[in-house]
């Protein structure tokens, strides 16, 4: 279960993110401690705004990587 306030900043930090550029889009994912969980919902049911698919895939292969890397350690 994902918290609502937690949802609505993130959106907010990956609107300031696409809006700013800055840094690599990992450096945004580590810095807000975004989970899975809160990804997915915000995938599912928030409008993401600026984020666009190339981000979108480069999120999804964060959390891929970090499910394989639990599976393998």
């Amino acid at each position: 279960m994902v918290k609502k306030e937690l949802i609505d900043e993130a959106l907010q930090q990956m609107t300031g993110f696409k809006v700013g550029r800055w840094g690599d889009i990992r450096e945004l994912v580590s810095s807000m401690g975004l989970t899975k969980d809160e990804w997915e919902h915000i995938q599912n049911k928030e409008e993401c705004g600026y984020i666009d698919e190339d981000d979108v895939e480069e999120i999804n292969e964060i959390f891929a990587e970090e499910q394989e890397g639990i599976k393998n350690g």
